[in-house]
């Protein structure tokens, strides 16, 4: 199986070895849910994973090493979930993620530390509508803005914050 999709349940927690088994999946698809915990090892086995999708679930916090098993991973999808805060090391692992969509969380505060240890392989990353009013010395010292299409962050009205 190279695709599942089980947006729209009731899932509330993926726990260790969710998905053990699945080592030829590329797209997982688990948007519309209630996930508030993941276990760390949930993604063990999914060696060939390319595309997560989180969206629209009850995540508050993303803890280090959340997707330290997803090191093909090239698209992650946490958007419109209830994200405040990022824990330095919450990236590890991610060693080929392109594209991070983050849009419609809570992160309105405190975003030192939240984008620690990306990968270079970053060319994305979506802050939209999050709240945001200020971006604190260091937050990017470790993005490779370099390697990333232009950086738009916009405040909850929508207007663009020059970064």
């Amino acid at each position: 199986m190279l695709k599942l999709f089980l947006e729209e349940n009731k899932l509330s927690c993926l726990p260790k070895y969710s998905f053990v088994g699945l080592h030829n999946l590329e797209d997982l698809c688990l948007g519309h849910n209630q996930i508030e915990t993941i276990s760390v090892d949930a993604w063990l086995g999914l060696r060939s994973l390319k595309y997560l999708s989180l969206e629209c679930n009850n995540l508050k916090v993303l803890d280090n090493n959340k997707f330290r098993h997803l090191s093909d991973l090239r698209y992650l999808n946490l958007q419109g979930n209830k994200l405040s805060q990022i824990e330095d090391g919450a990236w590890n692992g991610l060693d080929s993620l392109y594209r991070l969509f983050l849009s419609g969380n809570k992160l309105a505060q405190n975003l030192a530390g939240s984008f620690s240890k990306m990968p270079y392989t970053l060319e994305s990353l979506h802050l939209e509508q999050n709240g945001i009013s200020s971006i604190e010395a260091n937050t990017w010292r470790d993005v490779h803005l370099e390697r990333m299409h232009p950086v738009r962050v916009f405040d909850s009205s929508g207007v663009q914050i020059v970064v």
